[in-house]
């Protein structure tokens, strides 16, 4: 591994840093964080919305907690794998399709831009771009 690499999918101990401080930089407006995101996507994507069923404050408070588990554990990638996988098997059964994972991201990114304003640089946004492109791609593995 070479010696700019912090795991081996490719995201490099920078890139880390800066996800995992713009992360942070979330921090009490989590909640607010998640209602935008998922108010976005279904904005842009309305045949989305139907895949979610049940009580979006639950939803909302998952996904945090998973991308908090996810960010805090970049270092430590390959002790995420298993759950990203088990994860991505479970999105089939909602009835999440690969086509669905870019809007996500769009909606991710947009929402990071919003809530991080001057702090959304090219470097964190092409951060972030790799991380979602690392769990995504899992995700996606799994549900094959």
């Amino acid at each position: 591994m070479n010696q700019a690499t912090a795991n081996d999918q490719g995201m490099t101990r920078e890139e880390i840093a800066l996800v995992q401080m713009s992360f942070a930089a979330l921090g009490p407006s989590l909640d607010g964080f998640a209602a935008v995101l998922y108010a976005r996507l279904f904005e842009k994507n309305p045949i989305i919305e139907s895949i979610f069923r049940g009580d979006q404050t639950t939803q909302q408070a998952r996904l945090t907690e998973m991308l908090g588990v996810v960010v805090a554990r970049l270092d430590r990638f390959d002790e995420l794998r298993p759950a990203l996988r088990g994860l991505g098997r479970r999105h089939v059964t909602y009835g999440v399709r690969p086509k669905d994972y870019p809007a996500f991201e769009d909606a991710l990114l947009w929402t990071l831009e919003k809530f991080l304003e001057a702090r959304f640089t090219p470097e964190v946004k092409t951060a972030w771009h790799r991380f979602y492109a690392v769990v995504s791609g899992i995700m996606q593995d799994g549900a094959e």
